[in-house]
């Protein structure tokens, strides 16, 4: 699990926001992040052996917490009031982190570069978990940026809403490339036959045909980060 926090409690409660995210020697976002560990073992009864199956270990230790000053000053709304809530409350976001990656975006000069990269790499990483779109709302990416990136996707001209729309009709990988990877699921368009995809992911039965990994591009959830 990844937990996110936004609103004026990052800074009463001093959570680091800056430089060195994600990373323990920080008392508020290490103790949050160890509370939930102990809740999850203790509460919950998720134990190593008997209800935990995790193959490695990898769970987070640490709260993420938004950089709202560099949100700020791009022009952009926090991720909270993406998901709905007032700017200024305080808000806790818990999503399931299966695995991360980072993205470099040495070479790219321009904003649809740096995009390109980002919706490139996201297939790669998240196409096995395509599957869980079967079932309910399919995969939502969490997207860190930090605030120099931010600040040249913004300056490109890019809105948060432009930007997930840019990355969800880039995000794509041809239909066979997932068929191939989960062959005892069967087709796409099979699928969709069952309901259980929208029917755009079978407008032909041409197995190079382009499809996306999201249902919506409101599924990419973007946090800027580090200075």
């Amino acid at each position: 699990m990844l937990i996110t926090i936004n609103g004026p409690i990052i800074k009463e409660l001093d959570f680091n926001y800056k430089q060195g995210a994600l990373r323990v020697g920080f008392q508020s976002n290490t103790s949050i992040g160890r509370f939930w560990r102990l809740y999850l073992r203790n509460v919950a009864g998720f134990l190593p052996h008997i209800t935990d199956k995790g193959t490695f270990g990898g769970t987070w230790r640490v709260v993420l917490a938004e950089n709202g000053d560099a949100v700020a000053k791009i022009g952009w709304e926090p991720m909270s009031v993406d998901q709905g809530f007032r700017a200024g409350e305080n808000v806790v976001t818990i999503n399931s982190c299966t695995c991360t990656d980072s993205v470099f975006s040495i070479g790219a000069n321009t904003a649809e570069e740096i995009l390109d990269k980002l919706a490139a790499r996201i297939v790669d990483i998240q196409l096995i978990l395509f599957r869980v779109t079967y079932s309910g709302p399919g995969v939502r990416p969490q997207i860190l940026l930090s605030p120099c990136i931010a600040e040249k996707i913004a300056n490109g001209g890019y809105s948060k809403d432009r930007m997930r729309q840019y990355l969800y009709e880039r995000a794509t990988f041809p239909a066979v490339r997932f068929e191939r990877l989960r062959p005892e699921i069967g087709s796409l368009c099979d699928a969709v036959n069952r309901g259980r995809l929208p029917k755009y992911y079978c407008e032909s039965t041409d197995p190079n045909r382009l499809v996306p990994l999201l249902v919506s591009p409101n599924d990419f959830m973007i946090t800027v980060e580090v200075k």
